[in-house]
C-alpha cells in the first residue's frame, strides 16, 4: 500500500507582504536612506531586494557584522553613516513610500563611482518614473568617498506605493535619495549656512563642513564655498595638527571626500 500524499495540519505558512523598514513608510517629500529598504516578506513576489550574490561585501567595514543580516545586500559603514555599495546591473531595492500629493517632484540622489558607465533608474509600482540616470565618474584614490548629486524630474501618484531603485550600470555607491516638491525644485540640502569674513550677504554663500576620523569621531567643523576649497583649507590648516586620513562631509548636501594630511 502506498501513500499518495500527506500534510501536517496547522503548519502551512501563508504568504506575507514586504513591510517598511522600522514599520513606517518613507514620506515624500523627504529623504530615503538607501540602506533601510523594506523588510522582505514571505512567499513568491514578496521580496524587497535582489542581489547578485549572498555575500555582504560591506560587512568588514562594520566589524564583520552585516547591517541587514541575511540579505546579502552590500552595505558599507562610512564615517558619517551607511551607504549601499558594490551595486551591479539588475540588482534592485524597494521602499514603501507615502506621497503627500500627486504631481511633479524633483529627485536628488547622492552617488559615487569610479566608472564611466554606472547608472540607475527608479520605478513606482512597476512603472518607470525615470530613464537610466548616469552616475558621474570620479578620478583618483578617493573615487568612492567623493559623493555628488544627480537629479531628475518625476511625476508621482499620491498615497502609498512601492518605489524601486534598479542598477542599470556597474559599479556605484549610493547614500540616499531625496524628493522635493515641484519640477526643477531646489535641492533641500542646499542652503546658506555661514558667510566668510569680508563677504557681503547674498554675494557668495558657503556651507558648513564636518571633519571625521576613520572611526567616525567628529574632529572639527568649518565653512567653505565648495568641497575643493574645503579639502584645501583642511590640508593647509591641519598639516601641523593632524596626520593621516580624515573624511570631510558637507553638512547640507551630504557629499563626502577623503583627505590625507601629512606633517
Amino acid at each position: 500500500m502506498g501513500v499518495l500524499e500527506w500534510e501536517f495540519q496547522g503548519t502551512k505558512r501563508e504568504p506575507e507582504p514586504q513591510q517598511p523598514f522600522g514599520g513606517k513608510a518613507w514620506a515624500i517629500p523627504g529623504k530615503i536612506e538607501m540602506e533601510n529598504f523594506d523588510e522582505p516578506g514571505y512567499g513568491a513576489g514578496n521580496d524587497s531586494y535582489a542581489d547578485n550574490d549572498s555575500d555582504d561585501h560591506g560587512a568588514e567595514s562594520n566589524g564583520g557584522k552585516s547591517y541587514r543580516e541575511g540579505t546579502g545586500v552590500d552595505i558599507y559603514k562610512k564615517a558619517t553613516g551607511y551607504v549601499v555599495g558594490y551595486n551591479q546591473t539588475d540588482e534592485w531595492l524597494e521602499y514603501t513610500v507615502d506621497v503627500a500629493a500627486e504631481g511633479d517632484y524633483t529627485m536628488f540622489a547622492a552617488v559615487a563611482s569610479a566608472n564611466a558607465t554606472s547608472s540607475f533608474k527608479l520605478s513606482i509600482d512597476g512603472d518607470d518614473i525615470t530613464e537610466s540616470i548616469a552616475v558621474p565618474k570620479n578620478d583618483g584614490e578617493e573615487n568612492y568617498d567623493d559623493y555628488s548629486k544627480v537629479k531628475a524630474n518625476v511625476k508621482l501618484p499620491a498615497g502609498k506605493h512601492i518605489l524601486r531603485f534598479t542598477v542599470t550600470g556597474d559599479w556605484m555607491d549610493i547614500d540616499y535619495i531625496q524628493f522635493a516638491k515641484g519640477k526643477d525644485a531646489k535641492d533641500p540640502d542646499e542652503s546658506t549656512i555661514a558667510l566668510h569674513k569680508g563677504l557681503k550677504l547674498g554675494t557668495s554663500s558657503v556651507a558648513t563642513f564636518d571633519v571625521f576620523d576613520l572611526t567616525g569621531k567628529k574632529v572639527t567643523s568649518f565653512t567653505a564655498r565648495n568641497m575643493n576649497e574645503a579639502k584645501s583649507l583642511w590640508r593647509d590648516g591641519a598639516a601641523n595638527k593632524v596626520q593621516g586620513v580624515c573624511i570631510i562631509r558637507n553638512r547640507g548636501t551630504g557629499m563626502m571626500a577623503k583627505v590625507r594630511t601629512t606633517r
